[in-house]
């Protein structure tokens, strides 16, 4: 195993180093810029722009992006965040970069949470046959048991090595730390990172290639899974590589509103991840290969014999619901994607489905507050924030106005994220509330 040179260094939450004059007994230096560059890895799919000192630097920079160097001087320089098409500063910070050092601003988070990291990066590249790289973890994601943002620890080890017998490179790297190094020998290696303290695998790179003499931004983040992570590498010196590095890893649930069925087994390639699901009822996630695949529902009164199936692409550390509904005889699947990024402080995450094979839209109420409408078959809302607490829903009949469900007394608890589904025929049909994070 390659030998790890440790060394933490806290974030750099205060500007940068200032940078003095270089002076000598016969000459004056001036100073030389910095090099400045941005990776936008915040939980949207909506592009930034990036402003300093009012200038636009960097404009329509999409979600996994990375730019090139800027030069800026070296003064105090304040970087502001905004969405494309928006005025309004989602989050900004003013730094002092050094002369002649090189950072990446790493721009993530929750979109109302929003962060800039700083990562002052390695700027000459290591000898001959070795690798240099540095590590920040911008990925809120919990442990899929309690809220909040776990610690992970890193593993880098040949391919295919087992990991249970082993200690991690790094270890309980917490969300907003950057700037852990490591030096290691270069060729190829498998990333893997799990919950600090744990086996649980939350991201799995497969075979990665390290050129010689490569320094290499790793950063951790996430695509909208509220446990699973994905991996950006980005070279500061060296081989010029910037790799969005997808997981091996993905997580779907099954949800079963196929009221004439009875309980149901979901399959993925032929191979069951859930079984005896009853009816208005959903499974936890189950991790499960990234990429193409086919998911299936069969009767479990009836194994072998599908009942409903979909081509899926499971996205690398995404969430997925996928459910099924409609008579018997008539049952399809619908795939969903889930985004299960924390709520602000005090609020819910909420989105509803019409999984009911033949009702009218339906329009929904929150305590007699209207929040979507026209939500037609197998459709599913946006997500929205609600206040945490004991709340109503009303769903009523888009095209007559007749109240077909009411929900009362469903708890929502603060920064968890829920799906509410309805299911059933036209005329009889039913909620269920499942919560997509603890």
């Amino acid at each position: 195993m390659p030998k790890l040179f440790r060394s933490l260094v806290v974030l750099l939450a205060l500007p940068f180093v200032l940078a003095g004059c270089k002076i000598n007994s016969i000459n004056y230096f001036p100073p030389k810029p910095a090099h400045i560059r941005v990776i936008n890895v915040l939980g949207t799919t909506t592009p930034i722009n990036v402003t300093a000192n009012g200038v636009a630097a960097w404009s329509g920079l999409n979600f996994e992006a990375m730019t090139g160097y800027q030069d800026f001087n070296n003064a105090t320089t304040e970087f502001a965040v905004t969405l494309a098409g928006s005025t309004t500063t989602l989050v900004s910070q003013s730094y002092n970069p050094a002369g002649e050092q090189s950072y990446t601003l790493v721009v993530y988070g929750p979109l109302n949470s929003p962060q800039i990291g700083v990562i002052a990066d390695v700027i000459q590249p290591p000898p001959s046959n070795q690798i240099l790289l540095t590590v920040f973890n911008a990925a809120p994601v919990g442990n899929g048991l309690v809220l909040g943002n776990s610690a992970v620890d890193i593993y880098l080890t040949p391919p295919g090595q087992p990991i249970d017998s082993i200690s991690p490179n790094f270890f309980f790297i917490t969300y907003g730390t950057g700037n852990v190094f490591g030096q290691f020998s270069s060729g190829q290696y498998e990333l893997r990172l799990t919950i600090t303290g744990t086996k649980t695998v939350i991201y799995d790179s497969g075979p990665l290639t390290f050129q010689s003499a490569t320094a290499t931004d790793v950063i951790i983040y996430s695509r909208g899974s509220a446990v699973l992570a994905n991996v950006l590498l980005d070279d500061s010196d060296g081989a010029g590589q910037q790799v969005v590095a997808n997981s091996l890893l993905a997580r779907i649930k099954a949800v079963n509103g196929a009221f004439q069925t009875g309980p149901v087994n979901q399959l993925l390639n032929g191979v069951a991840i859930t079984s005896n699901l009853a009816f208005a009822a959903a499974s936890t996630y189950n991790n499960v290969p990234s990429g193409a695949g086919t998911v299936t529902f069969e009767a479990t009164s009836a194994p072998g014999a599908a009942i409903a199936s979909i081509s899926d692409t499971l996205g690398a550390a995404t969430d997925q619901s996928i459910f099924v509904s409609g008579f018997a005889g008539a049952t399809t699947a619908v795939a969903l994607q889930d985004t299960n990024l924390p709520p602000p402080a005090g609020f819910a995450a909420v989105r509803f489905v019409n999984a009911s094979p033949n009702s009218n839209p339906l329009n929904v109420l929150a305590n007699n507050v209207n929040q979507v409408s026209s939500l037609g078959t197998y459709a599913a809302s946006g997500y929205m924030s609600l206040a945490s607490g004991t709340v109503t829903f009303t769903f009523n009949d888009s095209t007559t106005g007749a109240t077909v469900l009411t929900m009362p007394d469903i708890t929502l608890n603060a920064q968890q994220t829920s799906t509410v589904y309805v299911v059933g025929p036209a005329g009889a049909v039913a909620g269920f509330v499942t919560p997509d994070t603890p």
